[in-house]
């Protein structure tokens, strides 16, 4: 602002193009939306979290894809709204062997795998498998994880129907084996009647 005599005579100002950094905004902004696009139709659950101390459960979501209300029923920002929420659904059997596992995968620094049970906004629980890597700041404090989870309920549950079979098969040959080495049917009964205690 130029002023002569008190009255105003002119402007001095100093002008910038800014459509390069206009143009390069924009563009940041499309592939922005492309990266959250491609992570939010992956069949996996995409995350990143910022510890607000050392303790595993204070971590606040700072992405979270939109798999998680498929997973779990509840909107992703139930899980921003609640950083809480997603430790609180976690299965009571599982809570302290998962906060132990997050605590020593942060320690260690090393990527690592964790697997638990969390309840879906209908009261069933599904199996998590979910591996974190630990974030590192500048100082070298570790400053937060990310990470991958994925419903692997289907997976368990053809497990552990494998592994029943397996059993029962195991059991039927050992009675056919008794079956055959003995001709006391009192004692014939009374092993399938301990077998029969032992898979029940």
């Amino acid at each position: 602002v130029i002023f002569e005599n008190g009255a105003l005579v002119g402007l001095r100002g100093i002008i910038e193009d800014i459509t390069e950094r206009k143009r390069f905004e924009a563009e940041l902004l499309a592939q922005q939306r492309k990266v959250r696009l491609t992570l939010d139709n992956v069949g996996e659950v995409v995350y990143a979290v910022r510890l607000r101390s050392a303790d595993a459960r204070s971590g606040v979501s700072e992405f979270l894809s939109a798999r998680a209300e498929a997973i779990t029923g509840h909107p992703v920002q139930a899980f921003v709204d609640d950083p809480s929420l997603w430790f609180r659904l976690v299965h009571p059997d599982d809570a302290a062997a998962l906060i132990a596992s997050t605590t020593r995968v942060l320690e260690s620094r090393e990527p690592g795998v964790r697997e638990y049970r969390l309840r879906n906004r209908d009261g069933d629980y599904v199996w998590i498998e979910d591996r974190i890597v630990p974030q590192v700041g500048d100082d070298g404090r570790i400053v937060g994880y990310f990470g991958v989870a994925r419903d692997v309920t289907e997976r368990k549950q053809a497990l552990d129907a494998l592994e029943a079979h397996s059993r029962r098969q195991a059991t039927a040959a050992t009675l056919a084996q008794v079956a055959l080495e003995t001709t006391d049917v009192d004692a014939l009964l009374k092993k399938v009647a301990d077998f029969a205690f032992e898979i029940l």
